[in-house]
């Protein structure tokens, strides 16, 4: 057997992701397994935190893989258990937003056709930080149209996006791109009633407030990579101050309720 292979890769090379490119600056962040491992052995984990130690960088997308030993089904969930322990150890480390997409593709889109070792891996999609902005509102433009993101989906109580949800992003990024001057601001909504949740401290509202803001950036950064201008968006967390049933009964309300909504802005005259 193949002795474990301690190697990580950074490029800023083109990505054969949904066929598009990685903007200019972005970093690939590419860490090896031991066979039917999912944990990394101490120094991979180390080299993990070398490149995220460096501040200006986020993390944009994770995804696992592994070799085609086994079978398929096996392989599926090793290369989720892979894409979960390392989105794991870096919110442990280093507490970010979780605002990027977790992947898993088992034995698909190997890296080799003649060596397994190149194909055990987790690969960590890096962007600098842009600049884009947060806003607090949008007094100097009018709203000539709200969308409402239905299909997009995000895991429970986190801000990151199922990767299912991708191709309706995309469809998502084609409609804005017919609007040729106007700008947008992209809100998130939570479901959460504090007069009858027990988690109603301020403690648990900030993290609730939090999450809507996390989940309207992670939207803006898909946007980004779809070819959407930064300077043209904004993101916003809106809590639970815009809830459209405050005392949601059925999971329809309740998914309602944690929305992501767009608004198309024109500027005042």
């Amino acid at each position: 057997m193949l002795r474990y292979l301690s190697l990580i890769l950074i490029s800023s090379t083109i990505l054969n992701f949904t066929c598009e490119a990685q903007r200019a600056g972005d970093t690939t962040l590419t860490v090896y397994f031991n066979s039917g491992q999912f944990i990394p052995v101490p120094s991979e984990a180390k080299k993990i935190s070398a490149i995220l130690n460096d501040s200006h960088l986020f993390v944009k997308r994770i995804s696992g893989y592994t070799d085609s030993v086994g079978s398929v089904e096996k392989n599926m969930i090793l290369s989720r258990k892979r894409s979960e322990y390392v989105a794991g150890f870096i919110q442990r480390k280093f507490n970010t937003a979780q605002n990027y997409i977790l992947n898993y593709f088992g034995e698909k889109e190997p890296a080799s056709l003649t060596n397994n070792a190149l194909n055990r891996r987790v690969e960590i999609f890096l962007q600098p930080m842009d600049q884009g902005k947060q806003t607090t509102g949008s007094d100097k433009f009018s709203i000539i149209q709200t969308l409402t993101l239905d299909n997009i989906y995000f895991r429970p109580d986190q801000p990151i996006i199922e990767s299912a949800s991708v191709p309706y992003l995309d469809h998502v990024a084609e409609i804005l791109k017919g609007f040729k001057t106007e700008h947008f601001e992209i809100r998130g909504h939570v479901n959460w009633n504090s007069s009858i949740n027990s988690g109603s401290d301020s403690g648990y509202k900030k993290k609730m407030d939090q999450l809507s803001t996390d989940r309207a950036k992670a939207v803006y950064d898909i946007l980004i990579d779809r070819g959407i201008e930064p300077a043209r968006m904004t993101w916003k967390g809106m809590g639970n101050t815009q809830m459209i049933y405050p005392y949601a009964g059925t999971d329809e309300e309740k998914r309602k309720n944690m929305r992501v909504e767009i608004l198309i802005l024109r500027k005042s005259e």
